[in-house]
């Protein structure tokens, strides 16, 4: 079996079904203040983000492969629900995560680990 790395890409993604409970809490284990404030917040973020302001996306890291001299796609599992005005360093962060997912995979395919060195740079 031939096996060839082509690379290593960042994939993002908008995510369609995400968890907005977050910003519908009651806060109450909080002071009455406290609850005012976070309401407050949670009520400006949620009408930003019905107002197009800001979107959840999803981050995969995704292989361009050839077995046997066919191209296949694979994708780590992603991780959703991330906000996408978030500071680039954690969108960073959480790429650098999927890739080391998605390097284990390509590992159990019997890739090495010189084939993925060269495929992310």
């Amino acid at each position: 079996m031939t096996l060839e790395l082509i690379s290593i890409k960042r994939l993002t993604e908008f995510d369609e079904d995400p968890d907005i409970s977050w910003l519908q809490q009651d806060y109450e284990d909080c002071t009455e203040a406290e609850q005012i404030l976070y309401k407050d917040q949670d009520k400006k973020r949620l009408d930003a983000l019905n107002n197009d302001e800001w979107n959840f996306i999803g981050i995969q890291a995704k292989a361009e492969i050839h077995i046997n001299g066919i191209s296949e796609t694979i994708t780590s599992p992603g991780l959703w629900g991330i906000e996408d005005d978030s500071d680039e360093s954690y969108l960073e962060e959480i790429y650098q995560e999927q890739k080391d997912e998605l390097a284990e995979m390509l590992r159990e395919l019997g890739f090495s680990d010189a084939q993925l060195l060269e495929a992310v740079n």
